[in-house]
């Protein structure tokens, strides 16, 4: 059933419904301000910022867009903050008049309640008032590219709109993994016990969407899975991560969402976590866009297994290029954008892993999804799969991977990091979008430290490539603990920041019990200091993922770097 477009909600009103009372830290921003104060870093106006204007900040509109006769309206980056900062206000508002409610009950309440928790798959989910949901759900799609929500934003909002018993209506097994993110998200510690049980909830109802046979529980199962993985991986609980990441996965090959487009089919009774690889085939889609979606989320699933899987020093599910089982031939992810544009009979296949790792054929600049943004996210982690592999002294490599030279691992990286904006031409881009580059751009630095972090021991020319990969490494976590529109990061980067911390902590290390001279260990003390502080700065800021960055901070103080 096709949904008009007037029927689709805005994702910016879904945020922010209504009028309500703000926070005083936005009655603050809202404030004139005079020419002699200086802006904190990322205050500016976003046309100022762009032209590398000196801006005061004025609203709502600044001194030197008045006098550049602009018609319109100054916008700046924490708006979005804004609209969140209202809406946790809210949220805890709504919670605490419910909290004032009389608790009694009558026994026939008492009676239903005692029924609906022994069932444990309660769709009603009385603990949450519809405008919570709302909010929830709104808040996971507002910071989708980095909690690992793949699927079409527009189509899902407009799904919402439909009654709950409409077969286009999200499953519960998608939308309760969205409401533990959310919650995890707002990080209050009024909602510890409202966390606890969404976890309950959200797993409930993914292992029971993962034994059912309709196409669109079964996506949207998938989906699930990503979400809980990714929650897991959040909350430091890794072993669960990694479980649910291997579900989804299992779910991807065993669906054949790997050999999307593909030009040969994968063979018949290849045994899976859960069955054949042909055992489910989804029907045709319905467009481009439906297709899309079945691509992005299989590609943000191989993000996430494979970052992961190198995190823990645990064997990918699906990435292996090795395993034929694994071979992937499903295109490069896109934006949305490029899928609306696109016929479904001319979506190109895939290279293959194989072929991006040996270089053997270049990019392709005539098909969009190869420098979208979802596919630089895709390749920045490929480069960590072999990287291990070379820098081991006791590697043999497989047949497939005979060949693979370091020279041509370290020439990926140094691709996409040029394809990558300078963190100082970051303000030009949206919030959305400077997240997902400061991940790329970590990713293609921790490979590059991987890769050079064994050899270092044997050779001065790769242990200076180790610290300086590391150095950059820091300057993403000073950028972040500096700007003010990035309000959450996809977990991979405590892997990240842990990987510089190990290389500066080494080397201070390896000075102190060598007896070098103290300067061959000033810039890694310098680096080690600056990095303890930005993380400090970011766990006052952004507590979301403080047990990691306490953890990189823990190691930092080992080497007796202070």
């Amino acid at each position: 059933m096709t949904v008009p477009t007037s029927a689709m909600p805005s994702l910016v009103g879904l945020i922010d419904p209504e009028p309500c009372q703000v926070t005083v830290q936005y009655f603050l921003s809202m404030a004139p301000r005079t020419n002699e104060e200086a802006l904190r870093p990322g205050q500016a106006c976003l046309h100022c910022r762009s032209r590398k204007i000196k801006c005061d900040g004025m609203r709502p509109t600044c001194t030197p867009c008045c006098r550049g006769n602009r018609t319109t309206k100054c916008e700046y980056a924490d708006q979005h903050i804004a609209a969140l900062e209202e809406s946790v206000a809210r949220l805890e508002k709504r919670l605490q008049e419910l909290e004032g409610q009389p608790q009694e009950m009558s026994a026939s309440e008492h009676k239903g309640q005692e029924s609906s928790k022994q069932s444990g798959l309660n769709n009603n989910c009385d603990e949450l008032p519809d405008p919570v949901k709302t909010l929830l759900v709104n808040i996971v799609v507002f910071n989708s590219g980095q909690v690992g929500f793949a699927m079409n934003k527009e189509r899902f909002l407009a799904s919402l709109a439909f009654p709950q018993d409409h077969p286009n209506y999200p499953s519960s097994a998608l939308l309760q993994s969205m409401y533990l993110w959310g919650l995890r998200i707002l990080n209050c510690e009024q909602f510890v016990n409202l966390e606890r049980k969404a976890v309950e909830k959200a797993t409930l109802f993914v292992a029971d969407a993962l034994h059912s046979r309709d196409p669109k529980t079964r996506f949207q199962a998938l989906q699930a899975e990503i979400l809980i993985a990714q929650y897991f991986f959040c909350r430091g609980r890794a072993l669960e991560g990694r479980y649910h990441t291997g579900a989804a996965s299992s779910l991807a090959v065993s669906s054949g969402l790997h050999f999307i487009r593909a030009p040969i089919l994968p063979a018949a009774g290849v045994s899976d976590l859960v069955g054949n690889a042909n055992a489910f085939e989804f029907p045709p889609p319905r467009d481009a866009i439906e297709e899309g979606e079945r691509i992005n989320v299989f590609w943000v699933t191989y993000n996430v297994d494979r970052c992961w899987s190198v995190a823990t020093g645990c064997p990918a599910t699906l990435s292996s290029p090795t395993s034929p089982r694994s071979q992937i031939l499903t295109p490069w992810p896109a934006d949305y954008d490029d899928y609306a544009r696109m016929d479904v009979e001319n979506l190109p296949f895939n290279r293959t892993i194989l072929d991006y790792i040996f270089r053997r054929t270049g990019p392709n600049i005539n098909q969009p999804d190869e420098f979208s943004l979802p596919s630089l996210r895709v390749k920045a982690p490929i480069p960590s799969y072999s990287a291990p592999l070379l820098s081991s002294e006791t590697h043999r490599p497989t047949e497939c991977l005979k060949g693979l030279s370091p020279a041509m691992v370290e020439q990926s990286i140094w691709d996409l990091l040029n394809i990558l904006p300078p963190l100082n031409q970051m303000d030009e881009h949206t919030f959305e979008d400077r997240s997902a580059y400061i991940v790329i751009r970590g990713l293609a630095l921790a490979s590059f430290v991987q890769l050079n972090f064994v050899r270092a021991g044997v050779n001065r020319a790769f242990y200076n490539v180790c610290l300086t990969s590391a150095k950059n490494i820091v300057d993403l976590v000073e950028f972040v603990a500096t700007t003010t529109t990035i309000f959450i990061l996809d977990p991979i980067v405590s892997v990240i920041w842990t990987t510089a911390a190990q290389a500066l902590a080494r080397d201070l290390s390896r000075t102190r019990l060598t007896r070098l001279p103290a300067n061959s260990s000033e810039c890694s003390r310098a680096d080690a200091k600056r990095m303890y502080n930005a993380l400090k700065e970011i766990i006052k800021r952004k507590p979301l993922m403080k047990f990691h960055h306490e953890r990189v901070m823990e190691l930092l103080q080992s080497d007796e770097a202070f």
